[in-house]
């Protein structure tokens, strides 16, 4: 388990170190209906 949790932590940094552009890239995506049907 001492890999998997290297690994995890290895995952953790790079997120941090690119949250900027995750946080524009969610930002930036249409919202999404939660119905899946389209609006009338």
């Amino acid at each position: 388990m001492p890999a998997m949790t290297a690994l995890l932590r290895l995952l953790e940094i790079a997120g941090y170190q690119s949250r900027d552009k995750l946080a524009d890239m969610f930002r930036s995506r249409p919202p999404v209906s939660r119905r899946g049907a389209k609006d009338p």
